[in-house]
């Protein structure tokens, strides 16, 4: 079955929602996945629903969740704990009369005299794209205890800026170690090849022992689609994944026309880039429905308008069923001669979470609720474009880096509120957003109402355009670094 050329998936919007407690999710080992800025805000642990002093802290806290019942024997407080064998562990230990956890619920629980670092769980990230660094950050700040980060890459990409890579733009290396110093969160460069879930351990690539973990964080992201259509792995060129947007910005060098297969909001921005960039190639962009289908008629009218002043030609509800060296081959029957094939039709998530037995859905993402935990596992979290949820309409938290924010904020929420004994809010956001680059000079913004009807005047021209790259600056520089804002702003979006 074809991909619909134009239903792909932008990394700049900021997006749809959900509220049920059944919900997709997608992974990849590119591990430059798109999610947002994050957040630091005191340890959220619940004292009639007051944040605790430093003073508290210090002590230990116990939460409600905690406290002796008839089913939770009460824990001792020796001042010098054993470690005994615990059959519910990774490692088949806990520390006595210091910490334990109800792993039915999935919750970790503080004992009274516990400090923060001696109460928290080890907890692992997977993947250190835009979601997969905050949610380290912020974790290793709200519980205290060192969070360990895979990452198959040392340094970071901003894989919004991948189009602007493909048009011979230079970008800054941001080693992720300057992003995580004095964080609390530890990096192990690795690429993910395998998870256990029933042991709860990791197996990293160049590391002979696996790693262990207690809470697991699973952000792997997505990459590009190129088994769906014949040819398209051999001769076309995904800007998904930095190194082959490099790829893209040599053989521009002497391509003289070029057809972007794909009418998502990333093919949108390619083109646009693309054109602007080499004034002097042919570009078209094909797509398998109409131009922006989700946009208001005004937000349509611009792309079209944008098109035409940048000389892009356009085939509309074109599907593609071949690519080849000399172009595409339509549907239709129709050759599209291109030098270079630019493919953004469609995004594809790998087969770690399948593999590993944890619930996927059958495009192989992973299955979350509304506050992004495995519905097979309780001791995972997904989040990013490994994580999208389903509202009870149907809709689902597209991918993007506005959606992937959103979902890091209500993950990490969710988790400190479960090892505080709360219950944790659910993710729902009533708007669809979108984030358009037209160029660099030229842009569309737009945020709509579940009904259509706008929240806000469109945006366009040169004013979204600097609207735009303060997105991309927050969401890949500041945001990383101070990731308090995706906390604040994630907030509102949780019920």
């Amino acid at each position: 079955m074809r991909p619909l050329m134009g239903a792909n998936s932008n990394r700049t919007s900021a997006n749809t929602l959900m509220t049920s407690d059944a919900a997709v999710m997608p992974t990849s080992n590119d591990l430059t996945n798109t999610g947002n800025a994050g957040a630091t805000i005191p340890y959220p642990m619940a004292i009639r629903n007051e944040v605790p002093t430093s003073t508290q802290i210090s002590r230990g806290i116990r939460s409600p969740a905690c406290r002796s019942s008839p089913d939770r024997p009460t824990p001792t407080t020796s001042s010098n704990p054993t470690r005994e064998r615990a059959p519910g562990s990774a490692d088949g230990t806990h520390h006595t009369g210091r910490r334990h956890k109800d792993r039915d619920a999935g919750v970790w629980c503080a004992t009274e005299g516990d400090t923060m670092t001696s109460t928290s769980p080890r907890i692992v990230v997977l993947g250190a794209g835009y979601t997969g660094v905050t949610t380290a950050k912020l974790l290793a700040r709200r519980t205290g205890t060192t969070v360990t980060l895979v990452n198959e890459r040392d340094r970071f990409v901003e894989r919004m800026r991948n189009h602007q890579l493909a048009a011979g733009r230079r970008l800054r290396h941001t080693p992720l170690q300057d992003l995580l110093t004095g964080s609390g969160v530890r990096l192990l460069v690795g690429r993910v090849t395998g998870i256990d879930p029933d042991q709860r351990r990791v197996e990293v690539a160049g590391h002979p022992e696996p790693l262990g973990y207690d809470l697991l964080v699973y952000a792997l992201g997505s990459g590009a689609d190129l088994d769906a259509v014949p040819g398209a792995a051999e001769h076309a060129t995904p800007i998904a994944d930095a190194e082959r947007a490099v790829e893209l910005t040599g053989r521009m060098r002497t391509a003289s026309t070029v057809a972007v297969v794909g009418g998502g909001l990333t093919g949108i921005e390619a083109a646009t880039e693309l054109a602007e960039s080499y004034p002097d190639r042919t570009v078209q962009l094909i797509t398998g429905d109409v131009l922006g289908p989700a946009l208001t008629d005004r937000g349509q009218a611009h792309l079209y308008r944008t098109f035409d002043r940048l000389g892009i030609g356009l085939k509309e509800r074109a599907g593609v069923a071949k690519v080849g060296a000399d172009g595409v081959l339509l549907d239709s029957g129709e050759h599209v001669a291109a030098d270079v094939v630019v493919w953004t039709a469609g995004f594809k998530v790998p087969e770690l979470a399948r593999a590993s037995g944890l619930a996927v859905g059958d495009n192989g993402r992973m299955l979350v609720d509304s506050t992004m935990r495995s519905v097979s596992h309780p001791d995972v979290y997904g989040i990013g474009d490994a994580a999208a949820a389903h509202n009870p309409d149907g809709r689902v938290l597209r991918m993007g880096c506005g959606p992937g924010g959103l979902a890091a904020a209500c993950a990490v929420r969710a988790i400190g509120d479960r090892m505080a004994g709360r219950t944790p809010r659910r993710l729902l956001m009533g708007f669809e957003g979108y984030c358009i680059s037209l160029g660099r000079k030229d842009g569309l913004v737009e945020y709509t109402r579940p009904d259509g009807s706008l929240l806000a005047p469109v945006l366009t021209g040169r004013a979204a355009a600097v609207f735009k790259e303060g997105v991309v600056r927050g969401a890949g520089g500041f945001g990383l670094r101070h990731p308090a804002l995706a906390l604040v702003s994630g907030s509102r979006a949780l019920a």
